[in-house]
């Protein structure tokens, strides 16, 4: 009695697609490979006399199918493409099945980028704020209002403002601007939402002084009152 046995392999590997369009496989702690198999089976028989062999249907031992991996949440990407939340699903498996190796591409989540009023560039400026991932779905960034996400950092004698609505932006506390503003809602999980910063407006307050002064125009008293 003949016993062969063939398996097919399935690894479903997750990369990251730089701006070069370029993929670098992720590392391990970021997203583990998957890989598995499906194993079949036939027996047969030789006859002696004749030599002729006689080979039964291979027989699934596993199945003939692969199921669907979920696909992790990245810190610092989202997925390219939102078809890839489930991955890795094959069906109709057979022992003549070639491997099969599937790619989950990622691509890098997008930034605040600030941009300065002509002459107000600070001393010491912030280049970028990255949208933090959703790490309950790998599409997605997280809300301006969650507390993972940065805030847009306050720079003395400027204001941010929505780069759509053209409204300052709230500050985080209220009380002390200091500590940043809530960014705005990005377009898109991945392209840069440019902040733009406007000079703060200075109230100039004018202030008349009353003197006494007699017919010559000479001062005799100093000060009578001052305005407000």
């Amino acid at each position: 009695i003949l016993k062969l046995e063939e398996e097919v392999l399935r690894t479903v590997r997750y990369y990251i697609r730089g701006k070069d369009g370029q993929l670098t496989e992720m590392t391990a702690e970021q997203a583990a490979m998957k890989s598995d198999t499906l194993r079949f089976r036939r027996e047969g028989t030789i006859n002696l006399a004749t030599g002729e062999t006689v080979l039964q249907n291979w027989v699934a031992l596993d199945g003939s199918a692969f199921g669907a991996y979920t696909s992790p949440s990245v810190p610092g990407y989202v997925l390219e493409n939102a078809s890839q939340l489930q991955a890795g699903a094959h069906n109709g498996i057979s022992a003549d099945s070639a491997d099969i190796h599937d790619q989950v591409i990622y691509v890098p989540v997008g930034n605040y980028v600030p941009k300065f009023p002509d002459g107000s560039t600070p001393t010491d400026p912030w280049s970028e704020v990255p949208y933090v991932a959703d790490p309950s779905k790998p599409t997605d960034i997280v809300p301006p209002t969650d507390p993972k996400q940065p805030a847009i950092p306050h720079i003395p004698g400027l204001t941010p403002v929505d780069p759509g609505t053209k409204e300052p932006l709230k500050p985080v506390d209220p009380q002390d601007p200091t500590k940043g503003y809530i960014p705005p809602v990005p377009t898109t999980p991945t392209d840069e939402t440019k902040i733009p910063y406007i000079k703060n407006v200075v109230e100039d307050k004018a202030q008349i002084i009353y003197r006494l002064v007699d017919e010559a125009g000479k001062v005799v008293n100093a000060e009578l009152a001052k305005s407000d």
